[in-house]
């Protein structure tokens, strides 16, 4: 079974007024990547990359970062849910789940 890959990026390219970028998830699936808003915008100087979390000093940085958990466990449980009805899936299928 292929493995499907979630990211959380910031699009530091792009900062708006307030000096916030937002953040958007990035789902891998055999060599097709496709990607969504999560429609959260921080201070790109509170994200951690590495780890994938927001850091304290931005505000409400505990409730974003379950905001976050939560987008990565649907889009876990629609990878196995389809997992289980079809041989071979996409990951277009699986952001769909998601965003509905």
């Amino acid at each position: 079974m292929i493995k499907l890959n979630i990211l959380i990026v910031i699009t530091s390219s792009r900062i708006r007024r307030d000096n916030k970028a937002s953040l958007i998830c990035r789902i891998t699936y055999d060599k097709s990547r496709k990607q969504f808003s999560t429609g959260l915008f921080i201070n790109p100087k509170h994200w951690n990359s590495k780890q994938q979390y927001v850091e304290p000093p931005e505000p409400d940085a505990e409730l974003k970062n379950t905001q976050l958990s939560l987008i990565k466990i649907k889009l876990s449980q629609a990878y196995n849910y389809l997992g289980h009805l079809y041989k071979f899936i996409k990951s277009h299928p699986i952001k769909l789940v998601v965003t509905v």
